[in-house]
């Protein structure tokens, strides 16, 4: 059981700019902010609260320019 869940941290930790891109949140501007956001995100998954996160969609001409994820 603790590999997994090691296995489970370790691939949020990896992945977890990409998890924020996916649910349309804006990337945090510091480890005191991603850390905030994460609780935020945290209480609200478990309590079924609101956020008060705002949801940032990519305009065209930004989702021709971006690059495909994991390149």
């Amino acid at each position: 059981m603790l590999a997994y869940s090691e296995c489970v941290r370790t691939a949020f930790g990896l992945h977890r700019f990409d998890m924020l891109t996916a649910l349309h949140l804006p990337l945090p501007e510091g480890p005191e902010a991603e850390r905030a956001l994460n609780r935020e995100l945290s209480f609200a998954w478990r309590q079924g609260t609101l956020t008060t996160s705002h949801y940032g969609h990519p305009t065209a001409s930004q989702d021709a320019a971006a690059p495909e994820a994991g390149h």
